[in-house]
């Protein structure tokens, strides 16, 4: 008697059921801690992010005093090609053209650019965008070319425009339609402003 009443007193399924409540209390103990950490994490990075902002805003006030001091500290020819302004008023001094000149087998075509510079102010940037259109005048491809750059490096760097000069440049884009015609349009333009470095300006 005293075996059967204990049989009794044994859970249904109390192999498998410990295992369920074992694995939903695992889980629940995972949600939770996975939940904790999410929390600590989003505030941690909100406090780096206040202060990284901090820091920024500390930095760009301070720029109009740093970059100064950096521009001496460079060589005499970054100095200068870095100390140049926008100025999109010397546009009417300025005269761009493009033409189609070529188009090989396979499919690409080569663009003849000109540009002068009527003006006495030395060219230290110019960004032309290029644009192909077909015969009803639907942009087909389009490119960002320069033909002006603070320095002269290689072909993509052609150099600055010095005042009453004349530069041709060529470009290859590939598009395989036939027919088109190009533009070009002149979408930045920044002049130089005169020796950045105060022993160049001085020794001059």
């Amino acid at each position: 008697m005293h075996e059967h009443t204990l049989q009794g007193m044994r859970p249904r399924g109390g192999a498998l059921r410990a295992l369920v409540v074992g694995f939903f209390c695992l889980l629940t103990v995972i949600v939770v801690c996975t939940a904790g950490l999410g929390l600590y994490a989003l505030n941690v990075v909100d406090r780096k992010a206040t202060t990284v902002l901090d820091m920024g805003g500390s930095v760009v006030g301070a720029l109009p005093e740093i970059l100064p001091e950096l521009q001496e500290s460079l060589p005499p020819v970054l100095a200068d090609a870095l100390h140049d302004e926008r100025r999109p008023d010397y546009r009417s001094e300025v005269d761009v053209s493009v033409r189609m000149a070529s188009r090989d087998a396979h499919g690409r075509h080569r663009l003849v650019l000109e540009v002068e510079n009527r003006g006495q102010e030395v060219l230290s940037m110019l960004a032309v965008r290029v644009v192909l259109v077909d015969a009803e005048e639907t942009p087909v491809r389009s490119v960002v070319t320069y033909l002006a750059t603070p320095l002269a490096v290689d072909h993509d760097w052609p150099g600055p425009l010095m005042p009453d000069s004349k530069r041709l440049s060529g470009l290859m884009v590939f598009c395989g339609d036939e027919g088109l015609t190009a533009r070009a349009e002149i979408t930045d333009l920044r002049l130089w402003r005169g020796p950045a470095n105060q022993h160049v300006a001085t020794a001059d």
